[in-house]
This record gives structure tokens, sequence and C-alpha cells, in this order.
């Protein structure tokens, strides 16, 4: 029978600290004679120090033979433990020898999940999911049993990660890594509990976003599309385009003319590209973006252009898409974010993420007044929350005007007037059913 001893508290002395098989020798208070009475096997799981996140035991004492094993958290240790008892009744658990389950590693259960999950995420998600796990999270606990894994250990790689300079969201993605490899061992009864599961919570990392937010203001902007002319004239078009309409990389890249409406003036975003494969947008749905006077006029000099390199390259018919390489294939997001690199240094600006143009076109929008529910509309968020949380601080507000509002006598005497003649115009102070009795 397999017992649980609450008095872990205390170190365990009678019992080795590694696991191994001891020659034969004697529980604390063991009795010799005690095998006659049905004493010869005893299974016990217990912690040797008392505490959460310590790792939990099993400890065999069988006709005078000790071993002691190492299992992970309490439930797989009991189920462990389960097994060793049913072994050592039938002979088939030999103390004396090297008997211990095979040492299965996160690395191997780390290399199933990543395959598995290939055929139920975008090809994006699962090739950051496999960066992570070899640049960050198999140097840790690769080559660990993920049955001796703590929440502690977890919770530890988390901070030092967060002491290292790593932001909230990359965390946040550690975490989710993580936690899929270790539901995989749930799934396949390896475990029983997922260590990763309310550490980002308890840590304070949860219930919020890293708002790593770095627009060009106004007068960058005009900058950066000057320089743009002259150093990458080629790909103007491309980056008036992303200014003029706030749409993610690969939705720019994905752009047909097919989707433009140059007599309706909008463009509807349909797919995202990346590294060769054409999907549907990050919200799965489509989406209309207004198209500007001088963005319809830059799209159609693009228009004439990759007509003209379509005669000069021999081509049957004009490439499919908005923007293309010299051979009117597909520009890919790493090359454009060369060129974007590029353009910032040769124009004297800051170095700033691609990404940042759609900041760029939001943040303006929002301090010219424009309403955070056609922002969002715009840029293709799924609530206004999100927009509201990310560019809250652009917001054009007439908090400043209201507050000099008291100062202004005009303005007062005005305030006063309307408010008489509403008052006036308001329920009568005389009840109805005794204006009759009135005599004028």
């Amino acid at each position: 029978m397999i017992t649980t001893d609450k008095a872990a508290n205390q170190d365990c002395p009678d019992y080795p600290d590694a696991e191994k098989t001891g020659s034969p020798g004697r529980l604390s208070g063991h009795n010799p004679q005690g095998e006659s009475k049905g004493l010869s096997m005893g299974v016990k799981v217990r912690q040797k120090t008392k505490g959460k996140g310590n790792p939990w035991w099993i400890f065999i004492n069988h006709e005078g033979q000790r071993k002691s094993i190492k299992a992970g958290d309490k439930r797989t240790a009991e189920r462990k433990a389960a097994k060793i008892e049913k072994m050592l009744r039938t002979g088939q658990y030999q103390l004396n020898t090297d008997q211990a389950e095979p040492k299965i590693t996160f690395k191997k259960v780390a290399g199933e999940w990543i395959d598995e999950i290939k055929i139920t995420r975008k090809a994006s998600t699962h090739e950051r999911y496999s960066q992570i796990l070899d640049l960050h999270v198999l140097p840790k606990f690769g080559k660990r049993d993920i049955t001796e894994i703590t929440r502690g250990e977890v919770k530890n790689f988390f901070v030092k990660k967060l002491e290292d300079g790593c932001a909230r969201s990359s965390v946040g993605l550690y975490r989710d890594v993580i936690s899929g490899v270790f539901n995989n061992a749930i799934y396949q009864e390896l475990v029983s509990a997922n260590p990763a599961l309310g550490v980002t919570k308890k840590l304070g990392l949860e219930g919020g976003k890293d708002l790593n937010v770095d627009p060009l203001d106004f007068e960058e902007t005009q900058v950066f599309l000057e320089g743009c002319r002259t150093i990458a004239p080629e790909y103007y078009a491309f980056f008036f385009m992303a200014l003029r309409t706030g749409m993610r990389l690969g939705e720019l890249l994905a752009i047909q003319w097919g989707d433009v409406d140059f007599n309706s003036g909008y463009i509807v975003v349909r797919r995202t590209y990346k590294r060769g494969q054409f999907t549907e947008t990050k919200n799965k749905k489509s989406r209309r973006v207004d198209m500007s006077e001088a963005l319809k006029a830059v799209l159609q000099d693009q228009a004439t252009r990759q007509k003209k390199d379509t005669l000069k390259n021999g081509w049957s018919e004009p490439p499919e898409l908005v923007f293309t390489t010299q051979a009117g294939k597909a520009l890919e997001q790493n090359y454009i974010r060369r060129v974007f690199k590029r353009v910032l240094k040769k124009a004297g600006l800051r170095e700033i993420r691609i990404h940042d143009l759609r900041h760029t076109y939001a943040s303006q929008m929002l301090s010219l007044g424009e309403s955070p529910v056609y922002v969002k509309e715009q840029l293709g968020h799924h609530s206004i929350q999100l927009t509201v949380d990310t560019y809250g601080h652009w917001i054009k507000t007439e908090r400043a005007c209201g507050a000099n509002k008291l100062d202004n006598p005009q303005l007062s005497i005005s305030a006063n007037a309307q408010s008489t003649s509403i008052r006036q115009n308001s329920a009568p102070k005389t009840h109805p059913e005794n204006i009759k009795a009135v005599t004028p």
C-alpha cells in the first residue's frame, strides 16, 4: 500500500539523496523480523523538504533493500509509485538492478509538440515557436526530465528573462510555448499538472500589453518620404501607402490590383503574405480601407510604371500584385525591412520598426481629430478598446479648452441665456391640475 508521509517538513536522513539502490539495511525503527509480519514491502511518497515547488520522491523499502526516486509533482509520484508497487508484488521490479523508468526529456516532448501543431497553426506562428524553443527554452529545460520541472523553476526562468530586458509580450510567448509542451505531456499522461499555468499572472504580467509604439511625427514623415524618392524611388508607392492606410506589412505585400477600386476610392484588404504563402488576414476578416486622393494618384503612377516594366521585360501581362520585385514576384518581408532601414539611415532619421508606420498612421489621424471608431475600422482592430489602449494619448480632446471656458465672460453669458431658455421650456412650476384655478 502506498503511503504519503505528511511529516515532510524535515529532511529524510534515512534515505539516500541520490537516486540509487542501497545495500540491505533498515528504515528508522524498522524491525528486522517485520518481514514475517507482512512488512517486507513499502512504497512511500513524500517530499524530502516540504514546500511548494519542491519535488516529490518515491521511497522504496523491499526485503531489506532501499531506493529513492525523484518523481516530480505529487500526482506524478503517486502514479509512478502505484506502478512500482504492482511490479514489486508480481516480482517484476528488482531493486538490485537499475530499473528506473526511462528518462523522458523536455526536448523529446517539445519535439513531438512542435511537429503536431505544424498542421494547425499558421506557418509564421510555427516558425516563431520553433525559434523560441531553440533559442530560449531548450537551452534551459531541454535535457531535463519533464516530470522533474517545477513551477518555481518556470517562474524563475520568466523572471530572469524580464531582468535580461525581454519585453512582457516576449515572456508571454515563452509561456505559451512551455505551456503547450506541458499540455502535450499531460495528454500523454507523463505529468499531471502544467507548471506554466498561472505563473505570468502571479508575476503581474497579465492584464496588459507592451505598448511599444514609436511613430514618426509629421515632420519626420515628410523627411522620410522625400528621402525615399531619391534613395529607393521604386518603393516610394509602397511606403506612401503604408503611411496613408496603416495596413500591416503582410497586408501591403498581398494587395492585388483587383483589390483597388479607383472609382469608389477604397482598397479591400483580403489576405496577407509572408515567405511565399498567402493566408487570410490576422482577424480572418476582409475590410475596406479608404484611399486618399494623394494615394490614388501615387497608385495610378505605380500602375503605369508596372505596365512599362511589363513591356520592357516581355511579360504577357502586368503582375497581379501592386508591389513586386524587378522580376514581377512578391516582395519578401525581410527584404522590404532592409530597404526601410536603409532609407531611415540615409535620411538621417532615428531607427524604428517598419510596423511603426502603422502606428504613425493611427497616431497622426487621431491627433488631427479623427474618430477612434473610424481609425479602428481602418486598422482592422477587433475592438475599439484595443485602439484606445494603444493610441489613447493621441486622441484629440477639448479638455484643455474646457478648463478655460469659465474664464470667458462671453461664453458664460451665452451659457446662462441657454440655461434660462431651457428652464422656461421645461415642466411648469404650477401643477397642471391647479392652472385653471389661477385667475388672470
